[in-house]
């Protein structure tokens, strides 16, 4: 189904529609956390993925009635990512999963990247510069899709040119004696000559049209004829 959401600074409602009249659901988003991901549609590929972010209690509690998790599908990724970046601003991070302290280090006791943050603060700076990398990643994702065919259709282009200029011309003129590649074939010439006919049928129709409406004289029409009789 599809509702018009609307995320406050405590809580998350959805309506019916835009006009926001008909509230279906207000949720509270204390302790909530999110996790997003992508997944592709049945015999779709690149242009069928659906991108969506779960809502639920970490704790497993319902969320809302007798539901654990929200899911709400995004119509593409760059709406599904200003969508983490409200949910990150509103206090719902992203939920990662406890591992043992054993696993937070390699075999040569360094620390590893995915170790967890205990520092909420810590986390949500780090989830905020993540998403501020992701905007930008699309940006650059979307000035190259408009960049790339317009700089391939310039190196075509001007390929071409190099290419008339430097080989098919001197080809051309190699070829024969450049006057006879200048003259008109048979069919040109006649087909010049049937339109310059026509042009010259038209202009003395023309003329002849306006002389005959100069000449022509109209005289005033005779009164009507009386129905009275005298006697």
């Amino acid at each position: 189904r599809e509702y018009w959401f609307v995320l406050y600074t405590d809580a998350l409602a959805w309506f019916k529609d835009e006009s926001e009249r008909d509230q279906k659901y207000y949720l509270t988003i204390d302790g909530v956390k999110m996790k997003d991901h992508e997944e592709e549609e049945e015999g779709g590929g690149l242009f069928h993925r659906k991108f969506k972010i779960q809502l639920f209690h970490p704790t497993a509690r319902y969320l809302f009635r007798e539901y654990r998790e929200l899911t709400m599908y995004a119509k593409d990724e760059d709406d599904m990512e200003d969508w983490r970046a409200s949910f990150l601003r509103a206090g719902i991070y992203t939920h990662r999963s406890q591992v043992d302290i054993d696993d937070l280090e390699d075999e040569n006791h360094k620390p590893k990247f995915e170790r967890l943050f205990e520092d909420p603060q810590l986390e949500r700076q780090v989830e905020v510069i993540r998403t501020y990398v992701n905007s930008y990643m699309a940006i650059v994702r979307k000035t190259f899709k408009d960049i790339v065919p317009k700089h391939i259709m310039c190196l075509m282009v001007n390929k071409m040119k190099v290419f008339i200029e430097i080989e098919l011309m001197p080809s051309l003129y190699g070829a024969g004696n450049p006057a006879e590649l200048m003259e008109e074939s048979e069919d040109e010439i006649r087909r010049r000559q049937e339109l310059l006919g026509m042009y010259d049928a038209c202009k003395d129709a023309l003329k002849t049209i306006s002389e005959v409406t100069a000449k022509t004289s109209s005289a005033p029409l005779p009164p009507p004829i009386s129905n009275n009789s005298h006697h």
